[in-house]
């Protein structure tokens, strides 16, 4: 993992000393003891000690805007809905928006999406029905008809690069099939208007915590406009490697139709989940086959990876047959 630069940690020290209510000085002093779990360039996240009278918290600190009011709009949304029994998300201590940082909530869950744990998705013990019915609640907080164009610009650019990167992987009349795919989403939004919800963004199994009976859903930073489908196609799409084996392909059916009954809705065919359905495949093959080449992974994860990487691109290579 990269390390945060100097002038990056000198916020997370200035966070660090207005919550502590101490001078910047005294945190400096004290600076390893503040743990960098995770830094993506535009944003750093980790624990803070306890310290006096306040407690050990989460921290993440935005380096650009929009992902500090992505985030602030998805934790916001989900304080105003209505509750759905045994579905929470994170308590936030302290907002503070000169810094672009958050406080929340230190708390530890069961591990549910590491590589070994997706094998076995039917034994996570998730109870679907409630997180589609949280993900319907949130959705309906914020609808609108009003199409987003930096969502469109984004998921369009993606699948442009992720199809440019993998097009060795297919046949050249694959590779026009899902070009023709794109081009009418491309038409479908210019001639056609579709329902908007406020999205999580990321919504699938990392993002869905477990600890004991309670599910906790985490993580609002690409929360924004979106179509309905794309949270609901998201979830369900990047649990589809369950249907790969034998094992868990009832489970997955099974987790698939209570998910969809919590939320109250079908998805059918139409020239939106036909585009976000296959951009959500490449992006989990274009994931697998990266993760698959990582020669600081283990051999077993990286084996785990390919398998995922192999039978990913079957499914898209059937998809697009029956296009």
């Amino acid at each position: 993992m990269e390390t945060p630069t100097a002038d990056q940690m000198n916020v997370v020290a200035q966070v660090a000393a207005e919550f502590w209510h101490v001078p910047v000085e005294q945190v400096f002093d004290q600076i390893e003891t503040i743990k960098v779990v995770k830094f993506t360039g535009g944003k750093v996240a980790g624990f803070l000690p306890s310290h006096g009278k306040s407690p050990s918290v989460f921290f993440k600190i935005y380096f650009y805007d929009r992902g500090f009011r992505f985030e602030n709009a998805g934790l916001q949304a989900a304080k105003g809905m209505p509750q759905v029994e045994g579905v929470r998300t994170p308590t936030v201590i302290a907002i503070m928006p000169e810094y672009k940082a958050f406080l929340m909530e230190r708390r530890t869950w069961e591990d549910t999406s590491s590589p070994w744990k997706r094998l076995w998705i039917n034994r996570l013990g998730i109870d679907w029905f409630r997180v589609g019915a949280w993900l319907r609640a949130f959705h309906d907080t914020q609808t609108t008809y009003e199409k987003n164009d930096y969502f469109l610009r984004k998921k369009f650019e993606k699948f442009e690069s992720h199809l440019n990167d993998l097009k060795h992987l297919f046949t050249a009349d694959q590779v026009d099939k899902m070009n023709q795919i794109y081009d009418s989403a491309r038409e479908y939004f210019n001639e056609n208007s579709c329902e908007w919800v406020i999205s999580h963004g990321d919504f699938g199994l990392d993002n869905i915590k477990k600890s004991g009976s309670m599910l906790e859903i985490i993580d609002f930073e690409d929360c924004q406009l979106a179509p309905r489908e794309f949270d609901v196609l998201n979830c369900i799409i990047r649990m589809d490697y369950a249907n790969w084996f034998l094992a868990t392909r009832h489970s997955f059916d099974l987790i698939t139709n209570q998910f969809l009954l919590g939320y109250r809705q079908n998805m059918e065919k139409t020239e939106l989940s036909n585009f976000l359905s296959l951009l959500i495949k490449l992006d989990m093959l274009e994931t697998y086959d990266r993760r698959k080449k990582n020669k600081s992974s283990n051999v077993l994860i990286r084996f785990t990876y390919k398998l995922f990487a192999d039978n990913c691109l079957k499914a898209l290579t059937r998809y697009t047959s029956f296009m």
